[in-house]
């Protein structure tokens, strides 16, 4: 029996989060970013090879492959870490240069020291094959010992903005979009707080606070509690030390004062960090490498574990799939408007508009409204509603081969300015209104949800990090509600 969980709509308040808490969030964000562009770099280096001896292949999908740690020996090290650590000039230039909000990793001594304690000593253990490595660090840190480094890396079609365009959930809507295209198996969700929204100059950021239950799979029962996660979420792109543009997806656990769990309605706050740099590999081709972990706590099968987070770090091989269907949608409701009526009714028609062939069966293409026969046709699952609740209606429709191929070519970034200016993308969804609704094969889209509230432009690039929130150099702020594991 899958998970049910949902929660009444007020359960979880919207957070109003101070300058002070944001920054916390991107400081997080940065380092955790900073940290996956170091190891991602020491992967290339060693041929984007993991060896054998440390790692097995857990789930395949084409070209993109997810292993997991073996449980192998640790030699643990009992000595307690030096009250002074920092960070290695190594270490400090990568977080420099990868930084995606700020110059640099903050200085507040607060912030640094938790972080330093994960990143320069191996209290945990360190594995006998790589030395300094994934037993270290902030996403280490947070982590039992016993639970064990998940990583993706593989090619996929596509681009960097495919990509992120694809994982970009900044609303309801397309957080609910992407869970049907990229199978997240999510139970309930709600978006606690945004930092930073996609706008028309960078159509692909985001920065949020987001909360969310994943279902159980079928074979696990009702008798397993279900998990909830409270993560920052953060889709963008930077440039590393080397000048080379990247793009990044982090989904990344934070303890919330404030926030009580819900373990008295039989609720286990669990925790997760994973984080994916992708990079283009050739024209149409991008290779991802991700690298995190998922805890579950309390009483769960590792192989059921290990299982669901394979599926989440499996789950941006879809991420391109997920932006074309966007893209084809879009087109749907851009194209319809410069298409003629008399076309639509063209059901006397008895031949191909693509073949020539004449046929007695003939459909029209949802985007051109050519007439094609099946042999002219692609079938696309495309989602056709969406309530409140987040049920889901899909429904197969008929595109003709050139509409097919074109969603392809089309720009992700000019879709997404065209999607933001013209409230493409609704902010919410009514609960008395499905956010998206077909009724025909040849209808047009139908939005009923009001767009979102229009937001102030974000700052302005500074070299080649963006900065965002920068540390003001009087007295270090208060510690926020916000607490960092």
């Amino acid at each position: 029996m899958k998970s049910s969980l949902r929660l009444p709509p007020n359960a979880l308040p919207q957070l109003n989060l101070s300058p002070a808490e944001e920054r916390w969030v991107m400081d997080e964000a940065t380092a955790v970013i900073a940290e996956t562009l170091q190891r991602e770099q020491r992967f290339m280096a060693r041929g984007r090879i993991l060896p054998k001896s440390g790692w097995r292949v857990i789930k395949s999908k084409d070209d993109f492959s997810v292993f997991k740690e073996r449980s192998v020996m640790r030699m643990f090290n009992s000595t307690p870490p030096p009250s002074g650590a920092v960070l290695l000039p190594s270490e400090r230039s990568a977080s420099a240069a990868g930084a995606f909000f700020v110059d640099e990793i903050p200085d507040d001594p607060s912030i640094r020291l938790s972080r330093d304690h994960g990143s320069m000593t191996a209290t945990r253990g360190m594995w006998m094959y790589t030395g300094r490595g994934d037993n270290e660090g902030i996403i280490a840190n947070m982590k039992d010992h016993n639970i064990p480094m998940i990583k993706g890396t593989g090619y996929i079609e596509g681009t960097i903005n495919d990509v992120l365009y694809g994982s970009l959930a900044a609303d309801d809507y397309s957080w609910r979009f992407r869970t049907f295209y990229m199978k997240d198996k999510l139970a309930d969700a709600r978006i606690l707080a945004t930092i930073r929204r996609p706008t028309s100059d960078r159509a692909f950021e985001f920065l949020g606070i987001k909360w969310f239950t994943k279902e159980s799979p079928r074979y696990v029962g009702s008798f397993v509690q279900p998990r909830d996660f409270i993560v920052l979420e953060a889709n963008g792109t930077g440039v590393d030390d080397t000048g080379t543009p990247f793009g990044y997806h982090i989904v990344h656990s934070i303890r919330l004062r404030g926030v009580a769990d819900l373990s008295e309605i039989g609720v286990t706050r669990a925790k997760m960090s994973l984080c994916f740099i992708i990079r283009q590999a050739s024209d149409n081709k991008v290779h991802i490498f991700g690298r995190g972990f998922s805890d579950p706590r309390g009483d769960m099968l590792e192989s059921v574990s290990v299982g669901m987070t394979a599926d989440s770090m499996a789950a941006p091989a879809n991420a391109v799939e997920c932006s074309y269907a966007k893209k084809l949608m879009w087109m749907m409701r851009h194209q319809r408007r410069h298409v003629n009526k008399q076309t639509q009714t063209s059901i006397t028609l008895v031949q191909c508009d693509s073949c020539d062939r004449s046929q007695t069966k003939l459909v029209t293409c949802q985007v051109c409204a050519r007439v094609i026969c099946s042999r002219c046709t692609v079938q696309r699952k495309v989602l056709v509603d969406i309530t409140m609740e987040g049920v889901i209606t899909e429904r197969s429709l008929a595109f003709c081969f050139g509409c097919v191929v074109e969603s392809k070519k089309i720009t992700p970034g000019r879709v997404a300015r065209d999607s933001y200016s013209n409230n493409f993308y609704p902010a919410e969804i009514s609960p008395n209104e499905s956010a998206l609704h077909v009724t025909t094969p040849t209808d047009r889209l139908s939005y009923t949800t009001s767009p979102p509230a229009p937001t102030s432009r974000p700052p302005s690039v500074s070299g080649h990090n963006v900065s965002v929130c920068k540390k003001a150099k009087s007295s270090p702020p208060p510690a926020p509600g916000i607490v960092l594991y």
